[in-house]
């Protein structure tokens, strides 16, 4: 019978030999002999920076690993257990906060990237938020099938990437009545609330939790002393739109805010501010499908079009306000 003393050892150093080998895999795994390669292909989108996330699991625990890829394109990695995900780069800012989340070491479960915010010309109207750029170009996300990755060997793996986000045109006209004397509207600023700015590229599911303002371009028709109706046309790119929670809403989300440069025949200047909250416009497009706890969206189409039927009608001096139902406009004050 083998001796107390023994069993107690023999046990020592099996533990002992099982961490070795342990530290020994892991140190392998990283290590340069034992690299593998991996084949993006599949449908890349133009014109945007392409990123891709290689997700690998040691020991039921997943490390990330971000790279700057082309599809076709090739990565170099441990070799492993793996999923990718990708995403195109729809404006600079989803890259620095991607590349920060992932040293934070984000769980698994959800990587977001997130646009930053900046506080704009108006912040003083409907200032519940700050602001966010336009994107610069569509952003695509994709994910692959699981696959494993062997020493010194080349292993293709497909994405399919899909748009995400939102092709927004937003439509209104400016009713010019008249005032004290004849004007003309020199420039029309636009922003619009409600913005979305962060999303998860491993579901697409996009936190509606906080929004933002976007100012965006909007074309006006040449203006002279004798136009009556401008009708107004502006685009951009944005994650999404949210409305706002009721239709007397004055502040917060799904508001399109308006400030109307008027220049008076004998010189005088003045800036004319309106806002309409769009809560039918936006509503009734169905641009958007949220999650059962509201927290998340997606996007029901990829572009889509508010057209808004209420004019904004101005003297000069001041905009009119007129009653009726849907969407009205409403003269906006800073803080309001």
């Amino acid at each position: 019978m083998k001796s107390k003393a023994y069993i107690i050892l023999s046990m020592m150093m099996s533990a002992l030999m099982l961490t070795s080998c342990i530290d020994v895999e892991e140190e392998l795994s990283e290590g340069e002999s034992f690299m593998g390669t991996v084949h993006y292909t599949g449908n890349a989108p133009k014109g945007a920076p392409l990123y891709t996330v290689a997700v690998r699991f040691i020991r039921f625990m997943p490390v990330q690993r971000v790279f700057e890829t082309g599809v076709p394109g090739d990565v170099s990695v441990p070799s492993g257990h793996y999923k990718s995900y990708g995403f195109s780069s729809g404006s600079n800012d989803f890259t620095s906060a991607h590349r920060s989340v992932v040293n934070l070491g984000t769980p698994f479960s959800e990587l977001y990237i997130s646009q930053g915010t900046h506080g704009g010309t108006y912040n003083a109207y409907n200032s519940y938020s700050n602001y966010v750029n336009p994107l610069k170009n569509t952003l695509y996300i994709c994910s692959s099938p699981v696959y494993d990755i062997y020493p010194d060997t080349e292993t293709s793996v497909p994405l399919s990437f899909k748009a995400v986000s939102l092709q927004l045109d937003v439509n209104f006209s400016i009713r010019k009545e008249q005032g004290a004397e004849p004007y003309v509207i020199d420039k029309v600023e636009t922003e619009l609330s409600g913005i979305p700015s962060r999303i998860d590229i491993f579901t697409g599911n996009i936190d509606c939790t906080e929004t933002h303002k976007v100012a965006y371009p909007t074309t006006v028709p040449a203006d002279t002393y004798d136009t009556k109706l401008l009708k107004c046309k502006g685009s951009m790119k944005v994650l999404s739109v949210t409305s706002a929670e009721n239709a007397s809403a004055d502040k917060g989300p799904g508001i399109l805010q308006v400030h109307m440069h008027v220049t008076s025949k004998s010189g005088k200047r003045k800036v004319l501010h309106g806002q309409i909250n769009l809560y039918s416009t936006i509503r009734n497009a169905r641009i958007t499908s949220y999650s059962k706890d509201g927290t998340s969206l997606t996007n029901n189409m990829r572009t889509a079009t508010l057209n808004i039927s209420a004019e904004c009608t101005i003297d000069g001096d001041a905009l009119k306000v007129k009653t009726g139902s849907g969407d009205r406009w409403r003269t906006a004050e800073p803080g309001s």
